[in-house]
């Protein structure tokens, strides 16, 4: 008896795990597409091809063709620096599951302001044999292979002599009234460089309208959910644009959850899906 009721529940786990299987298989499919130019009809290479919903990216080649993995539901974003950005929801599967489509971009150029980049000056410390940069060592202990004051080596490289007027030109560097400013301005420098930094990401990179493009948040919602996401130095230095749109759609998550606590309802916040179609009517028009 209990063999036929565990052969039975084995039979069970196989059927519905094959039936999922099959589910998730029938609303998979393929989009095969060609990236031209709206007004001269050549390829657009290099262009953007992503699932807003399941994370998949590719890259169009120099004939401007791309192949990507969609399911039912998803929604298909293609974007390239200089065109205007193209979104397509997919709610019909073809039999094949295959669609092949050529997409025309229209041009869209983005005009950059000009910004102000600030230089590092080297703070430098003289010395009795020559003069080297203080960033070359730390106040404790010198780096391998640079310069040490008041150490020699002879030709033959026989032995080490030790000079005690260079290491004590040294000690006296350390507490040099000039030196400390120095090193309080290159502070101030690099503070006011990071400033300038974050601004300028902030002004271009995660501009409103590129926001509200790769996001289902509206143009009043912008200067706060930037606030809310204070992206770090690092991100700011070294994000490239696939880096930049994923964290975008996973900081609006955690931005709309917070909307969500805050209100305590849901009934004032318009679906993604809603913004989605809007935005995806707004970028073909354009």
């Amino acid at each position: 008896m209990i063999k036929k009721h565990l052969i039975l529940i084995i039979f069970l786990l196989v059927g519905s795990s094959f039936a999922w299987s099959q589910g998730i298989f029938n609303d998979t499919f393929v989009v095969e597409g060609t990236l031209l130019d709206k007004n001269d009809t050549v390829p657009v290479p290099f262009a953007h091809a992503y699932s807003m919903d399941y994370k998949r990216f590719r890259v169009s080649d120099e004939k401007g063709k791309f192949i990507i993995q969609l399911q039912r539901g998803d929604t298909l974003v293609i974007s390239s620096i200089g065109y205007a950005t193209r979104f397509f929801l997919f709610t019909d599967i073809p039999a094949s599951r295959k669609i092949e489509h050529v997409i025309y971009m229209s041009q869209d150029p983005v005009e950059l302001q000009g910004i102000t980049i600030y230089g590092k000056m080297p703070m430098e410390g003289f010395y009795d044999h020559e003069r080297i940069p203080y960033d070359k060592f730390k106040e404790k202990e010198l780096e391998p292979g640079y310069y040490k004051p008041g150490l020699s080596m002879s030709p033959g490289g026989a032995g080490v002599s030790v000079g005690l007027t260079g290491a004590l030109t040294l000690l006296a560097a350390q507490f040099n009234s000039e030196y400390q400013q120095l090193k309080k301005l290159d502070k101030i420098r690099k503070q006011e460089y990071q400033v300038a930094r974050y601004e300028y990401f902030v002004k271009n990179r995660l501009s409103p309208r590129y926001v509200t493009t790769n996001t289902s948040l509206l143009t009043t919602e912008v200067d706060d959910f930037i606030k809310f996401w204070s992206p770090d130095t690092a991100f700011v230095e070294y994000a490239n644009e696939y880096e930049l749109v994923t964290a975008l759609q996973e900081k609006e998550k955690q931005y709309i959850d917070q909307i969500k606590r805050n209100r305590g309802s849901d009934d004032d916040i318009v679906s993604t899906i809603e913004l989605r179609k809007l935005l995806m009517d707004k970028g073909n028009e354009e």
